[in-house]
């Protein structure tokens, strides 16, 4: 389903009567509503899903501040080396981190244009007025 726009009109048929009358009270019926689509939603959901694991946002906070090897990692977080580097797996695969190596070790990085693309679409999803602060709440 593509993302859809309503306009007014079609907000107020939409939403009935009892509804309405609670934004006329607060003088705030929207001029237009944006639907977004199922895929929007479904990325954004699925990286939140993803970084909701305080490891995995442990992690990310380390690789925001510099390039390290798992080994590091490891040491640094107080977590087994295994399972740091499965969380490093899934980082990577959903393209939050690099990875590159350095003889025997893999040194990861965040891969800020990614993670900027992400950002980009959940501001998209939610809405720059929303985050900015200038839309109603």
């Amino acid at each position: 389903m593509a993302r859809a726009i309503l306009k007014s009109e079609s907000i107020k048929k939409l939403i009935g009567e009892d509804c309405l009358s609670v934004l006329r009270a607060q003088d705030e019926i929207p001029e237009k509503i944006v639907i977004p689509s199922k895929e929007e939603v479904y990325e954004v959901s699925r990286l939140f899903k993803l970084i909701s694991s305080e490891p995995k946002l442990e992690i990310l906070a380390l690789l925001s501040q510099t390039s390290l090897p798992v080994c590091a990692i490891s040491k640094l977080l107080q977590k087994d080396q295994s399972l740091v580097s499965h969380h490093l797996s899934e980082l990577r695969m959903a393209g939050l981190v690099r990875e590159k190596r350095s003889g025997r070790f893999k040194v990861y990085s965040i891969d800020k244009e990614n993670i900027e693309g992400i950002c980009s679409r959940m501001q998209k999803l939610i809405g720059t007025s929303q985050l900015t602060g200038t839309g109603s709440r």
